[in-house]
C-alpha cells in the first residue's frame, strides 16, 4: 500500500490517489499543475471547481469576457478531475488576471506540482 501526500491540506494518506489537473492559458503560455488528493479533499476540490467554474460538455463555448467580473479576459483556466475508476470530469472559465489569481487560490493550485511543459523537454 502506498502513502501519498495530499496537496489540498498538508497530510499523508494511505490508499488510492485521486488527481486534479489545472491548466492555465495566457496567450501562448501554458502552465499545468497536478494535485494529488485524498478521498475527502478530492470531494472538496470537486465541489469548489463545480461552484467556481463552468462544467464543460459538447455544447460549451468560450466567453469573450471574464466570466466572474466582466472585464477583458486574459486567462483561461481548465480543470480535469480523475476519481477512482470514473471517466474524467472537465470544468473551465475565461477570466481576467485578478479573477485568475483568486481562482488559483480557491483551487489551491499553488499547493500542487507544476508539470514540465512539452517545450522544455529534450528528445
Amino acid at each position: 500500500m502506498a502513502v501519498f501526500p495530499c496537496d489540498w491540506a498538508n497530510h499523508r494518506y494511505p490508499g488510492p490517489q485521486r488527481s486534479a489537473y489545472v491548466v492555465s492559458v495566457f496567450g501562448t503560455d501554458i502552465e499545468t499543475s497536478k494535485l494529488r488528493l485524498c478521498s475527502r479533499h478530492y470531494t472538496e476540490f470537486a465541489n469548489t471547481a463545480s461552484a467556481v467554474l463552468a462544467h464543460v460538455d459538447e455544447d460549451s463555448q468560450p466567453d469573450s469576457s471574464c466570466t466572474k467580473c466582466g472585464k477583458d479576459k486574459q486567462f483561461a483556466i481548465y480543470v480535469k478531475l480523475f476519481d477512482l475508476k470514473q471517466e474524467p470530469d472537465y470544468f473551465a472559465a475565461d477570466v481576467c488576471a485578478s479573477c485568475w489569481q483568486a481562482l488559483r487560490t480557491q483551487l489551491k493550485v499553488v499547493n500542487g506540482h507544476v508539470m514540465p511543459s512539452m517545450a522544455s523537454r529534450t528528445p
